[in-house]
């Protein structure tokens, strides 16, 4: 009987490692991604005084292959992003709202009527270190760019 239960703990146990093995390689490969022929983002300066916070914002942007063009002219077919970042509320530790809209050109101008390609917008109240809440808008940055996507040239 002991033998029999141990027979089929094994079993199930490398299964279930097998299992894990295969997921983690899918997950690997079925990562969110658009293709793009240059991967050029055209995006506005940044301008927020915790660099920290931009320095975050810019390593995002180099993980996922993007070429930076920062410049508000757009070119027809070509990807930009809109980032905006406040703080709301009221009372002393304020709430951080970051949101992250990428959008591909019609025109020579940004428009609303812009395609989405993908967008994110996160409010986090905590945690609360400091009044100013620089961390607050650090964690919100990092979990909005989880809807970016990784830019692949086609062909490469």
């Amino acid at each position: 009987m002991q033998s029999r239960l141990q027979n089929i703990f094994i079993i199930v146990f490398l299964s279930l490692s097998t299992f894990d093995a295969l997921s983690s390689e899918k997950a690997k490969t079925d990562y969110h991604s658009i293709n793009d022929p240059t991967c050029q983002l055209s995006l506005k300066k940044m301008d927020s005084d915790d660099k920290k916070y931009n320095k975050i914002f810019y390593s995002k942007l180099k993980e996922r292959n993007y070429k930076l063009n920062e410049s508000d002219k757009v070119i027809p077919g070509r990807l930009y992003l809109l980032s905006d970042k406040r703080r709301i509320g009221h009372g002393l530790y304020k709430d951080c709202s970051v949101q992250l809209v990428l959008k591909r050109a019609e025109n020579n101008f940004k428009s609303k009527r812009d395609k989405v390609v993908d967008q994110r917008k996160v409010k986090r109240k905590y945690p609360r270190i400091t009044r100013q809440g620089d961390e607050r808008c650090r964690r919100a940055l990092k979990e909005a760019f989880i809807n970016i996507p990784t830019c692949k040239i086609p062909g490469q």
